[in-house]
């Protein structure tokens, strides 16, 4: 099973900023793609 990671950081000057991680399936040795979606 692939399993990715949701990063959550609160930082005062951007809001908070959620960063959503996954390995590509069936790859090998690529990038992990981010997406960020910044609120605030």
């Amino acid at each position: 099973a692939h399993q990715g990671y949701i990063d959550v950081q609160s930082t005062p000057q951007v809001g908070t900023t959620f960063i959503l991680s996954f390995p590509l399936v069936q790859k090998n040795e690529v990038p992990v793609p981010e997406l960020q979606l910044n609120t605030g």
